[in-house]
């Protein structure tokens, strides 16, 4: 069977949903739901560091898009204040 790492965030909550629903259905022994609160939480964790990371791509990617836009319009101050010939 596949690790918790090998799967997707996506198959990850779905099945973290499935977990929860049978959960609320109240059907199972309670040895049973302590093992699936347990996989629960392993799979609320692993999920939230999955969306850390994910986060902190997408923070990384702005930031340096920002800094070449920043870059860019400081180039083009520079190339306008270039072309200014005094007289």
């Amino acid at each position: 069977m596949a690790g918790k790492k090998d799967l997707s965030l996506e198959e990850r909550l779905s099945e973290l949903e499935q977990l929860v629903a049978a959960l609320e259905n109240g059907q199972m022994s309670i040895d049973d739901a302590i093992a699936a609160y347990g996989k629960g939480m392993e799979l609320v964790l692993s999920c939230r560091k999955s969306l850390d990371e994910m986060t902190q791509k997408v923070t990384l990617a702005r930031l340096k898009v920002q800094k070449q836009l920043e870059e860019a319009e400081q180039s083009k101050a520079d190339a306008a204040d270039s072309d200014d010939v005094p007289f």
